[in-house]
């Protein structure tokens, strides 16, 4: 059973609060009325998750212990507050919540987030392990491991380039690891090291290059290393595995057979620490989709979707590309089969079909059209087919003479029960949808004929 600590200087929102979740089978192993108490309830009892009010008296307000919480025992947090303006939740953040739930509210969107919390919860720690396991492999690899950044700086070096080139890792981190090769190697070599970062995410296969190594205490020592960059999400670093040729220079012709199986081997590591980083990243987009799926209120109205307000969020973190051109088709297409995989949705069963006019938007009109698209092939994926139903979901995009859009997602799936009211707490999606479109001056059209089919006709930007 879920424990939980509640945290509320009202004594009856507190004992409400207890008398719900105890309905809703959690057990709730106390209450606090300040900041101070519920660290040290938490220190005595250890809960699950805690709901913690925000303001409460004392210099010690909800979000400053929530801060310790976090700090000392890892346990999540959701914040239960009067007050959503922007000063609180930016002084929330820093707390690093995993819920923020506006009084008052519903039952069904308390335990909608209660749950979603302590799942996220668990991929952060799955998200930990996962860099732990990585990390520890390649600690322990016999050869020279070197992972650099995408400036060729040096952030990660195990024991075996410790041995080999004589630094220990505090010494080598932030250097490059052009600075660890003499004067004495080949040009050819010195060239591909320094543009490694930029070939990260190519095709081009690996390369075992050859030079001379130089040591900490300045000797020199032949050196082979393989370069391997990679990028996963927006993250770009380099592998860099390397060998000292002391030895392999007397024993020359018994190696160069053995070079295929080598490479083999490098294959492998490569791929193992791709894959770990490959998994740290997607679970983090995955939380991150968790939690902006689920608001924390029922009513658009408080939640106040504005595509002028994504877009300021963007320009403010980078003020040149909220107005950079992008193929919306592209993008669509990949926002379909993404949402695909997040739904894990049979690919055999459920079929993508895209009908795409070559439409370029910037970014301030690709979020808001991105969102509508997303909750409308969301909707398609998670309703239209139950019970193992096939069938196909249809997205065009259409530029429409003399000066318009036309966005379109349908399905020929068991369409809207009867008395569907788009008014419903069920059809959280269809609004946002719906207030999008007002807010964008576009005009939402809704047919059922052979499944359903959504129409969203939109003005030039």
């Amino acid at each position: 059973m879920i424990r939980i600590l509640v945290v509320d200087d009202e004594a009856a929102i507190t004992t409400q609060l207890e008398e719900r979740l105890t309905r809703m089978n959690y057990e709730v192993v106390g209450t606090a009325a300040s900041g101070p108490e519920a660290v040290a309830l938490v220190r005595e009892t250890e809960p699950d998750i805690v709901l913690m009010d925000i303001v409460m008296p004392g210099r010690m307000d909800g979000i400053e212990a929530a801060r310790i919480i976090k700090m000392e025992w890892d346990i999540p947090v959701v914040f239960l507050s009067a007050y959503g303006d922007d000063d609180y939740i930016e002084r929330a953040k820093c707390a690093e919540p995993l819920g923020f739930l506006i009084k008052p509210f519903q039952l069904n969107t308390l335990r909608a987030t209660l749950e979603i919390a302590l799942h996220n919860q668990a991929l952060t720690r799955n998200i930990k392990e996962s860099e732990t396991g990585w990390r520890r492999m390649l600690e322990e690899f016999s050869q020279a491991m070197i992972l650099c950044d995408a400036g060729g700086e040096i952030y990660f070096w195990n024991a075996g380039a410790e041995k080999m080139f004589g630094r220990t890792p505090e010494d080598a981190r932030g250097r490059t690891f052009l600075s660890l090769l003499s004067e004495g190697t080949p040009r050819e070599t010195r060239r591909a090291v320094a543009e490694a970062p930029a070939r990260a995410g190519s095709e081009s296969g690996e390369r075992w290059w050859e030079g001379i190594g130089l040591r900490a205490d300045w000797t020199r020592f032949p050196v082979e290393f393989c370069l391997s960059p990679i990028r996963v999400g927006d993250l770009s670093s380099i592998i860099i595995i390397a060998r000292d040729l002391s030895s392999r220079r007397r024993r020359e012709n018994r190696l160069r057979a053995s070079l295929q199986e080598r490479e083999t081997n490098l294959t492998q590591i490569r791929n193992q620490v791709e894959n770990h980083l490959i998994l740290i990243y997607d679970l983090l987009r995955l939380q991150g989709e968790f939690l902006q799926r689920d608001g924390p209120e029922d009513d658009l109205s408080a939640r106040d979707v504005r595509p002028e307000r994504l877009t300021g969020l963007l320009e403010r973190l980078s003020p040149s590309a909220a107005g950079a051109a992008i193929d919306f088709p592209i993008y669509a297409q990949g926002l379909a089969r993404r949402l695909m995989r997040v739904y894990r949705a049979d690919t055999e069963r459920i079929q993508l079909k895209f009908r795409m006019d070559d439409v370029r938007i910037d970014l301030r009109t690709a979020i808001p059209w991105g969102i509508i698209l997303s909750e409308l092939v969301a909707n398609a994926i998670c309703h239209a087919f139950p019970e193992g139903r096939k069938g196909r979901i249809g997205l065009e995009v259409r530029a429409l003479a003399p000066d318009g859009y036309r966005l379109s997602v349908e399905d020929d799936g068991i369409g809207l029960p009867a008395g569907f009211d788009i008014r419903s707490p069920a059809a959280r999606g269809l609004r946002l949808v719906d207030k999008l479109t007002e807010q964008l001056r576009g005009r939402m059209q809704m047919d059922q004929g052979n499944g359903t089919c959504f129409r969203i006709l939109l003005p030039s930007p």
